[in-house]
């Protein structure tokens, strides 16, 4: 029970107010088969291209946590990126995220998570989430697994002022939809892909202001504890701020390590 409780804790402190990638963050590669009881952790590094509101390369860090315990399971992720131009920081962003499941069968779960926020290039302060809602995982075959989440989340964001528009709110407290597909397919032994969609629709406005966002994941597994990966991004803010880019991509290589 000790040993439990230090786990517990330890992810639980991986939820410190930090910062994220505007728009939406995929953790979709971290939830894996139910099946995998116990403590884990990955490190991720790598370098990513980035398009649309910022053009550079940077480096990309991550921390990857989760337990499950029986039909519990806990994942907590912080990650960062960090940019040189000229000998000088152009861009630092972090992102925490917790989640918690509950799988009440195989194939239906229900999950609860938060999350912190914080992007300079796109104006974002900060960006407080919250949310809920089923998981059902409606393929579940050896070598191809579908799920889809329909959730509610609530969404605090404040602005820099800094290139504001006159009039333009700097706080806004929004009710949103978060609406996820997933599907991993083992393309052979040791070769994975993952594409994952999102789409976040304010729920008073879901025509004039929802974000999309689609990432697509290669990954091949080198040993037992190392794999390489390469990813694409895609992300639209169909309300974005004053001065900000609607579109970004971002083109990601990955060296990752798990234990």
């Amino acid at each position: 029970m000790g040993s439990l409780i230090l786990r517990l804790t330890i992810l639980a402190a991986v939820l410190v107010p930090a910062a994220a990638s505007a728009q939406i963050v995929n953790i979709q590669p971290l939830l894996g088969p139910v099946d995998r009881p116990g403590f884990s952790l990955e490190f991720k590094g790598g370098m990513s291209l980035y398009t649309g509101n910022v053009e550079l390369f940077s480096g990309d860090a991550s921390l990857l946590m989760r337990y499950q315990l029986g039909r519990h399971r806990l994942i907590s992720t912080t990650c960062g990126a960090l940019a040189f131009k000229n000998s000088a920081q152009t861009m630092n962003q972090l992102f925490s995220h917790l989640r918690y499941q509950v799988f009440f069968f195989d194939w239906f779960a229900w999950e609860l998570w938060g999350q912190g926020a914080e992007d300079q290039f796109t104006r974002l302060q900060l960006r407080v989430l919250g949310g809920t809602g089923p998981r059902f995982d409606a393929v579940r075959l050896p070598a191809f697994r579908l799920a889809i989440g329909l959730h509610y989340m609530l969404e605090y964001e404040q602005l820099r002022a800094e290139g504001a528009a006159p009039g333009e709110p700097l706080e806004e407290l929004n009710h949103r939809a978060s609406t996820y597909l997933t599907f991993t397919w083992d393309i052979v032994e040791n070769l994975s892909l993952q594409e994952t969609a999102y789409v976040q629709p304010k729920l008073t406005d879901p025509l004039g202001d929802f974000r999309v966002s689609n990432e697509v994941q290669l990954t091949a597994k080198v040993s037992r504890y190392f794999a390489l990966g390469t990813s694409f991004q895609l992300k639209y803010d169909s309300a974005a701020p004053a001065t900000i880019k609607a579109l970004d991509t971002i083109t990601m290589a990955t060296l990752t390590a798990g234990f």
